[in-house]
């Protein structure tokens, strides 16, 4: 789905994805999304009753959220 244009342009030229869209370009649930909202891990506006995504937002809080490798030390 990344290589396809879904959303709706606003503002600048950013995109922004509704539920569905976001939970497609993600490879998740419509249901994780909704999760991930409410529990404010997804950046998201909302205008009234609507929501919605923006991806490049998106993908710096995803980006914020990489685990990193423990380092092991020697001997331990």
């Amino acid at each position: 789905m990344r290589g396809q244009q879904t959303g709706k342009k606003l503002g600048q030229g950013e995109i922004y994805l509704n539920s569905s869209e976001m939970a497609a370009w993600l490879g998740v649930s419509l249901r994780t999304v909704v999760n991930l909202r409410r529990r404010r891990l997804l950046p998201h506006i909302k205008i009234g009753r609507l929501v919605r995504f923006s991806r490049e937002q998106v993908e710096s809080a995803l980006r914020s959220y990489t685990v990193n490798e423990l380092q092991v030390r020697p001997g331990k």
